[in-house]
Formats: structure tokens, C-alpha cells, sequence
């Protein structure tokens, strides 16, 4: 939880800890839309799981909310996605999760 991050300097806080901190924000500020960039970029396989653990509690709780993730990891893609928006040579093509992989190989 963040309740024992609150006395600490943000600058001491592990890349994981700013995720989530930054998160929270969004949800104190409840948001239509929750637009993530790269969610676990430079994290470790703990933080990872924490921060897609997170998100989806959010998910669970506000479903009135869209969540919007640009990610180059196609598999954490399909562990927070219902539908996905892939890019390839300035063209988006939606798609449904279980059909990406085909699209990869075209």
C-alpha cells in the first residue's frame, strides 16, 4: 500500500512506488479516463505484478472508467485489456486479444 510511503521524500521512492503513487492521483482525482504510458517500464517482475494488480482493482471498482495503456509489452496487453488498439506504420488496427499474435506475424 502507499499508507507507509507518506512521510517520504518522493525523490527516495523506488520506480514502482511513483507508479503507484501516480495512480492513486488519478483515482483521488477520478478520472473519466485513465491514460498510461508505459506502466512498468524499468520495473521488476514484483512491481510489474503489483502495479497490473493495482490497475486492475481500479478497473474493478470504476467501470464507468476507460483505461487507455501504451505498452510495447504485448503480453501485459493481454492481462489488463479486453480489446486492443495495435499500431504498425503509423496504421491502428483494432483487435481482439486472442487475434494479435496473427496480426504480429502479417
Amino acid at each position: 500500500g502507499l499508507w507507509e510511503l507518506r512521510n517520504r521524500d518522493i525523490q527516495t521512492l523506488s520506480g514502482g512506488e511513483r507508479q503507484k503513487l501516480a495512480l492513486a492521483r488519478a483515482i483521488i482525482l477520478d478520472t473519466e479516463v485513465l491514460l498510461l504510458d508505459e506502466p512498468a517500464t524499468h520495473l521488476d517482475e514484483v512491481y510489474t505484478a503489483s502495479i497490473e494488480e493495482f490497475i486492475g482493482n481500479i478497473m474493478a471498482n470504476r467501470p464507468s472508467c476507460t483505461l487507455i495503456i501504451a505498452t510495447h509489452n504485448l503480453e501485459q496487453a493481454h492481462r489488463l485489456s479486453k480489446e486492443i488498439i495495435f499500431l504498425r506504420a503509423g496504421r491502428i488496427q483494432s483487435i481482439s486479444p486472442q487475434n494479435s499474435q496473427r496480426c504480429l506475424n502479417d
